[in-house]
């Protein structure tokens, strides 16, 4: 094999792999909130699941991205509000889709390992946490917090919140430059050491 990079397909292909996984849950959404194969409601911690999936599926979406364009990615954390707010910089490193991508990756983990209680907070210290959803029906732009050791679920109207969220992010990560700095063009082969 010559030392020239292969053209990657991975980003179309994990942009098409987000989407399915929003489908999915969007398909699943039901009066009550998610809903399951027989018509029943999901548990909390399937909910969690579900979610977990479209951010881990985002994360795959991120780093091809980040390939495509040469861009460094690490992939230590697996929380995609860091890896989003890495790959920006710091000029965006508090922009409002990390802040809330990194609020829904904290909710995700309260519904899948606490059965929706939530157990983490904010900041360290502190005594409530930011969910990733709006609060009421009415207030669809923004997020809340809940304290420590109350439950937290959400509806079916916050999870086509959430669903649309997720697309547009998607969306948005492919059509434009997610990094401040430029990709450094690629020579066909890797650069000797002097």
């Amino acid at each position: 094999m010559s030392g020239r990079r292969r053209p990657s397909t991975g980003t179309p292909a994990a942009h098409a792999a987000l989407r399915r996984g929003i489908a999915f849950v969007s398909a699943r959404i039901g009066c009550g909130g998610l809903v399951g194969r027989h018509g029943s409601a999901c548990s909390v911690r399937v909910v969690g699941n579900m979610l977990a999936e479209i951010d881990r599926l985002l994360v795959v979406l991120i780093s091809e991205v980040a390939r495509d364009r040469d861009l460094p990615f690490t992939g230590r954390s697996r929380d995609p509000g860091v890896i989003l707010s890495a790959l920006r910089g710091p000029r965006h490193s508090a922009s409002p889709d990390g802040t809330r991508l990194r609020a829904l990756y904290r909710s995700t983990s309260c519904l899948r390992r606490d059965d929706g209680v939530v157990t983490r907070v904010d900041r360290r210290g502190g005594r409530s946490m930011t969910v990733g959803w709006p609060r009421v029906e009415t207030d669809i732009a923004r997020t809340h917090t809940a304290a420590l050791g109350s439950s937290i679920l959400p509806s079916a109207v916050q999870l086509i919140d959430v669903c649309a969220f997720y697309d547009r992010l998607g969306r948005e990560i492919v059509a434009t430059d997610i990094a401040v700095r430029p990709a450094r063009p690629f020579h066909g082969h890797a650069p000797h050491p002097v």
